[in-house]
């Protein structure tokens, strides 16, 4: 642990928890079948409210607890979605991947 960030192992990969004034933000929440025990061990941490959830991609060991850990947790708003920018001509802009 430093500080307010301390690292949770072990729960089909490292899941960060940060809490703050807003209340807890993780950064992904673990495999599905783990989720009691991580939050458990969150408890451990701060009883605040889990307020934010951060993936760092979609495979289940990241994003398998979200689910369940969203439904304790408490919103902190949704942004809208992006505004795409006015082309200024009728073709659409291609963005190269390599």
């Amino acid at each position: 642990m430093q500080g307010n960030i301390s690292m949770l192992a072990g729960a089909g990969g490292n899941i960060t928890v940060q809490v703050g004034k807003d209340g807890i933000l993780l950064v992904d929440t673990g495999v599905a079948a783990m989720t009691d025990k991580v939050l458990q061990a969150i408890r451990t941490v701060s009883n605040r409210q889990i307020t934010y959830i951060v993936n760092t991609n979609d495979r289940s060991d990241h994003i398998g607890g979200n689910e369940s850990i969203a439904k304790i947790g408490r919103p902190a708003g949704r942004s809208p979605a992006p505004r795409r920018p006015a082309c200024s001509s009728s073709r659409s802009a291609r963005f190269s991947t390599g």
